[in-house]
């Protein structure tokens, strides 16, 4: 429908259904926008981010460099999941507002991480009902085999597939638990497994003392345990290049005098089974 016809409709209107078409017009606008996915370009400011303090390690692990990165930008920041290509040279990160940066990693001659080049942000596309009550809260990110990509939201549970994260996503259907469950007991930790799957751990979310975790397979989700370690909670997850690990972030809350304490875990992919109580190994605390 051209311009001109909108405005002859519209003149023909009483004053409330003008008014009401008018405000129908500007929330299809506005999620219009929304899933454009309009490109804004960073001026990304970047420092050295040190090593922290570790209390163990294993000598499996390097640290290969840190960054802290800052730009003016109202879709900058609250940074909530990560991805690396398979030559460690683009990051994603994904904001917990459903925006992600894209990003070049610059090394130095030894290999040591150096700053971020082309940093780009955009907005995913979402649900319009997501869009009129702002609930984004995007939490995690992984790419499957066939090169689509999964992300997990919090407050309005559930997850998407994007075959790009510039283009329109598809919501898969929920685990039956997850449905009716707190705002903030979602899922935060999603990695890809051999076959096309992927790997899933709530938050808080729990199951038989520990908490909920699922294998989804494009069709059915598989119900796990992933163990509740004194108040450890996942909240990211990787798998190796060769499919035969998954890694795991953890996190503890001391209190506001001390912080939190992180630590990385790791599972032999082949545990992860339906039904099983999953045991993860040690690798590394800060």
């Amino acid at each position: 429908m051209v311009v001109a016809e909108v405005a002859a409709l519209l003149k023909a209107m009483s004053p409330v259904k003008f008014l009401s078409a008018l405000s129908l017009s500007l929330f299809f606008a506005l999620v219009c926008v929304q899933n454009q996915v309009l490109a804004e370009d960073l001026n990304v400011r970047s420092s050295v981010f040190p090593q922290p303090p570790l209390t163990s390690v294993s000598p499996r692990l390097s640290w290969r460099g840190g960054l802290s990165l800052a730009a003016w930008s109202a879709s900058f920041g609250g940074f909530s999941g990560l991805l690396v290509d398979d030559q460690g040279s683009r990051i994603t990160a994904l904001t917990d507002k459903a925006d992600f940066l894209s990003a070049s990693l610059i090394y130095d001659s030894s290999g040591v991480l150096k700053t971020v080049a082309q940093a780009t942000v955009k907005p995913l596309s979402v649900e319009p009902s997501i869009v009129r009550f702002k609930r984004f809260d995007s939490e995690s990110l992984t790419r499957l085999g066939d090169g689509s990509i999964i992300v997990s939201f919090e407050r309005a549970h559930r997850f998407r597939r994007y075959p790009e994260l510039n283009q329109n996503g598809t919501t898969l259907p929920n685990p039956v638990a997850i449905v009716h469950s707190s705002l903030n007991n979602g899922v935060e930790a999603v990695t890809d497994l051999p076959g096309n799957r992927f790997f899933a751990v709530a938050e808080k979310l729990r199951r038989q003392g520990g908490y909920r975790a699922w294998i989804f397979d494009g069709n059915k989700w598989e119900i796990l345990v992933y163990p509740r370690d004194q108040r450890w909670q996942a909240t990211g997850a990787t798998t190796s290049p060769d499919g035969d690990k998954v890694w795991l972030t953890e996190r503890r809350f001391h209190g506001f005098t001390k912080g939190f304490e992180s630590r990385i875990v790791e599972l032999e992919t082949n545990t992860i089974q339906p039904g099983a109580s999953l045991k993860p190994k040690d690798l590394a605390h800060f």
